[in-house]
């Protein structure tokens, strides 16, 4: 073997040293980064799934309010009926004592008015 040989053997030698180098920087790199990725991708499964339990307890408490929704509106309604029965006795009543207090006045009014008529007569 010549001087020449050994120097372009040594030459590529120290080029698949390098190159092995970067074949195991850019192995590591990616282990490093796939298993961060696996932590990620584990951490986002367990806040998707927090998500879900969340989702599940808010839907069950959406479904409890709803059947006490519909459990009150006839209580409502009926409420809201008297109510209204309620404001119509006293529109009444207020329109029966109006009437009253109409004729009450009516019927003084005439009385003085014949009570001055008959003096004023005599």
């Amino acid at each position: 073997m010549t001087d020449a040989e050994r120097d372009r053997l040594h030459e590529m030698n120290g080029r698949l040293g390098a190159l092995e180098g970067e074949v195991k920087h850019f192995r590591q790199t990616w282990e490093h980064q796939d298993e961060k990725a696996g932590t990620r991708q584990a951490r986002l499964y367990d806040k998707f799934e927090e998500l879900i339990r969340g989702m599940a307890g808010l839907t069950f408490r959406v479904d409890q309010l709803a059947k006490e929704l519909s459990e009150l509106k006839p209580s409502v309604a009926s409420l809201t009926g008297n109510h209204r029965e309620n404001i119509g006795s006293k529109k009444m009543l207020a329109f029966v004592w109006t009437i009253i207090l109409a004729g009450v006045s009516a019927v003084s009014w005439s009385a003085v008015e014949v009570v001055k008529l008959i003096l004023g007569k005599h």
